[in-house]
């Protein structure tokens, strides 16, 4: 069951029962919106992709042995998982796998999406083989994958986006070279600060343009 949350109390939206296996082979593990629907995935008996649109949900597609996240760029729907990892929704029951990638994407495993500004980023515990070479975070144009300096040094389990910077959490000492206990931001322009009663404080932190 799906259930959700009206501002005072939790309540079921629809039944949900994927596939033909018992409770054991079903786990969700991506709940996004993602052009105006809710995304669901997961290990889910083998068919790993809906969407669920206020009244029906609706089956996707196989996108993928097990889905962690999905995320809106471009006026399109993309998912991240294992076996592919990046798949990109065309509608109906249709993907289409590793983006851009190599056939190296097979062992790679992405725990987050994120858009920001004009790149979808995709974080988790990524193959050493990809395109370009990164073990946990690189981006995608709609055309290249590319990195955010020289990333991070251990898995990466979220990302969000605030105020012009995007942040990342999870298992890492060092974020672009620079010391980053579980957590680092990166900014591709100065986040600047008030002045204060000691002088202006031109910026906080700086990170570099791609």
């Amino acid at each position: 069951v799906i259930i959700a949350w009206d501002g005072s109390s939790w309540m079921g939206v629809t039944s949900f029962s994927p596939g033909v296996g018992g409770p054991s082979t079903v786990y969700i593990t991506g709940l996004d919106v993602a052009a105006g629907k809710l995304f669901i995935g997961g290990l889910l008996a083998g068919q790993s992709g809906y969407y669920y649109d206020g009244t029906t949900v609706t089956y996707a597609g196989l996108a993928g042995d097990w889905i962690y996240a999905f995320a809106e760029y471009d006026g399109a729907v993309y998912e991240g998982g294992f076996n592919p990892v990046v798949g990109r929704y065309n509608g109906g029951t249709s993907w289409t796998y590793h983006s851009g990638g190599s056939s190296a994407w097979q062992a790679a495993v992405p725990y987050d999406l994120e858009v920001y500004g004009d790149v979808l980023v995709v974080a988790g515990g990524l193959d050493g083989f990809v395109d370009p070479p990164n073990l946990y975070l690189i981006t995608w144009d709609g055309a290249n994958w590319s990195t955010l300096g020289t990333g991070v040094n251990g898995i990466i389990e979220a990302l969000a986006v605030k105020d012009g910077r995007l942040f990342a959490a999870g298992q890492f000492s060092t974020a672009d070279g620079n010391p980053a206990s579980r957590i680092a931001q990166w900014s591709e322009t100065p986040v600047t600060v008030r002045k204060s009663t000691l002088g202006a404080v031109k910026a906080l932190y700086s990170g570099q343009k791609r």
